[in-house]
């Protein structure tokens, strides 16, 4: 994957995560969803593992991590991909 022309490697799982959210820009998914449609309904994470890989996502595709413009935390819900 590519960003501001530059080469992007991400894991499989942070794939995933990122394709979930750009199949509906704008939709705010609960941690809770993510994690059940990305690891499975019958597989118990904590929603801090979700947190772990959203961070380390935005330090791979955001301009500036500490302020991400591409996905976003909706407070108490979850998270949203605004489209470019």
């Amino acid at each position: 994957m590519s960003v501001y022309n530059r080469y992007v490697e991400l894991t499989l799982k942070e794939f995933k995560i990122l394709a979930q959210l750009a199949r509906a820009p704008n939709r705010v998914f609960s941690r809770q969803e993510l994690l059940n449609r990305i690891w499975g309904e019958d597989v118990a994470l904590e929603e801090h593992a979700l947190d772990v890989y959203i961070h380390s996502l935005r330090k791979k595709i955001e301009p500036d991590p500490s302020q991400p413009t591409f996905i976003v935390t909706v407070r108490k819900v979850g998270f949203k991909l605004l489209p470019a």
